[in-house]
């Protein structure tokens, strides 16, 4: 599962290859003579009504995709289980991958309206989403829902949380972007090296939760099972983010080691929490006898969480961080003034 949807991501990012903002010229200066901070291209200035409009092109775009992928649901229905009807595998697939076409369609919507903000950058909405989804399940499990009907409400309220945070993002990015002014190319996110770094660490944290899960097994006739899993769960996830950022810095990343640990880790928290979620959605337990849709959509939703901590959250985490590293290289000039005992000091200063 993890395999699949970080190929899903490479696919989508090899196909959309990110562009800086445009650059402004820095003015002409004559031979042998210094360049003044004067002339250095200004940061660009986006309008509000820029920026709503391409608000608003993320959010359609989210909302689309979204609906489109649900909209694929009644096919897994021509499926049965032994003559009765059940949630297929058709069924299961669509509802993994449907917040992911919604985040692919959030950013074709942004890129659209004119918009740069990367084609990672709307997965962060993915778990805080997620996360919604699953406490709407509990209330689910507390009012008797049992039918798709009746879970529409539900649904819409998740897809909009989803859909307006990952426009949220989109531009919380583009701000982050803006500050660089000119060398904004240099902070911006190449789309290989973020679908890469993502099938890298998808690929080490399901070897890392194999490898945990055989010493559990290994131990689990002992004492030692619940500390061998907790030993080869540190060392996996210490693993997992050395790969990612070994891959992201090897591709010219200048982010750092304990933004990838640190994106693991929440990423991890957030899984565990979604968990808990899921076993209140269950009525206290998860093997509970309950509807198998609020069953089967919890299942989903977990394992998309599982499947953004996984790939998602180390490669956003470094990605955040390489641009901050670009923004605090960057030279800046510093001038003041005071007044002393018959006269005043001026003072200047460039770090570079």
């Amino acid at each position: 599962m993890t395999l699949t949807a970080a190929v899903f991501c490479l696919a989508l990012s090899l196909g959309a290859e990110e562009t800086a903002p445009a650059e402004v010229p820095a003015a002409k200066t004559a031979p042998n003579k210094l360049t003044t901070f004067d002339e250095l291209p200004p940061l660009q200035q986006t309008s509000d009504d820029a920026r709503v409009k391409r608000f608003i092109g993320a959010f359609t775009g989210g909302v689309v995709g979204l609906a489109a992928s649900l909209a694929l649901m009644p096919l897994g229905d021509t499926v049965g289980c032994f003559g009765g009807p059940c949630v297929s595998f058709v069924n299961g697939m669509v509802g993994l991958f449907a917040p992911l076409i919604s985040i692919g369609g959030a950013w074709l919507g942004y890129a659209l309206t004119g918009g740069d903000g990367g084609l990672l950058v709307p997965a962060l909405a993915l778990a805080p989403a997620l996360l919604i989804a699953l406490a709407l399940l509990s209330l689910a499990q507390e009012t008797g829902v049992n039918s798709a009907l009746n879970m529409m409400p539900y649904v819409v309220t998740a897809g909009a949380f989803l859909a307006g945070g990952a426009a949220l993002a989109l531009d919380l990015r583009a701000r982050q972007l803006a500050r660089l002014g000119a060398a904004a190319s240099w902070g911006s996110a190449p789309a290989g090296r973020v679908a890469v770094t993502s099938l890298v660490t998808g690929l080490a944290a399901g070897g890392a939760a194999a490898v945990s899960g055989l010493l559990f097994a290994l131990g689990s006739f002992t004492a030692l099972g619940p500390i061998l899993l907790i030993a080869g769960a540190v060392a996996g996830s210490v693993g997992v983010a050395a790969a990612g950022w070994g891959v992201h810095r090897a591709m010219g990343g200048r982010g750092t080691f304990l933004s990838a640990l640190t994106g693991l880790g929440i990423g991890a928290l957030v899984t565990l929490a979604g968990g808990a979620l899921f076993v209140v959605s269950q009525g206290g337990s998860p093997f509970g006898t309950f509807s198998p849709l609020r069953s089967t959509a919890g299942t989903i939703l977990l394992a998309e969480l599982g499947v953004a901590s996984a790939v998602f959250s180390p490669a956003l985490a470094l990605e955040f961080s390489h641009t901050n590293a670009v923004e605090a290289s960057l030279p800046t000039f510093t001038f003041g003034a005071s007044p002393i005992a018959q006269g005043g000091m001026i003072s200047a200063g460039l770090r570079f």
